[in-house]
């Protein structure tokens, strides 16, 4: 059976930078995966400092997936009882203002492999993929 697992491309710390600039204009998501201690964190830093974004460090070994989904609770407004899930605050939203003196967000989701079990990871895709948080969007910067 031929080997069909991806191969990643090698970028050197310096090459990084241009890299992500690219990818942000093309309005992609860049991946960056690593050892520890390769400046990895460091990089996402600087290139939020350099765009003046405000960077959002998310630990994801530190995370559950009920963190990234949202809180659950009824909401009894209408005709009707339903229950919905309520984003928590580290996330911004579509109506979250921009912080002062920044012009959006650069969001590290670090220690991915490390996660307690699958269901945070799969609850990264929809954040990943949609750019949604159960029915809530995140902010366009």
């Amino acid at each position: 059976m031929p080997d069909v697992s991806p191969t990643w491309p090698q970028v050197t710390p310096s090459d990084l930078p241009a890299i992500l600039a690219l990818e942000l204009k093309a309005g992609n998501i860049p991946f960056l995966h690593g050892s520890p201690s390769t400046a990895k964190s460091a990089q996402g830093r600087a290139f939020a400092k350099e765009y003046n974004l405000k960077y959002l460090d998310i630990r994801m070994s530190q995370i559950q997936a009920e963190d990234l989904l949202g809180f659950p609770r009824i909401n009894k407004d209408g005709p009707r009882a339903i229950s919905e899930h309520v984003p928590f605050d580290f996330l911004p939203l579509e109506h979250t203002p921009i912080p002062e003196g920044y012009t959006g967000w650069v969001i590290g989701w670090d220690e991915a492999n490390a996660c307690k079990d699958d269901s945070v990871q799969a609850a990264m895709y929809k954040i990943w993929h949609e750019r949604e948080v159960g029915a809530y969007k995140l902010h366009p910067n």
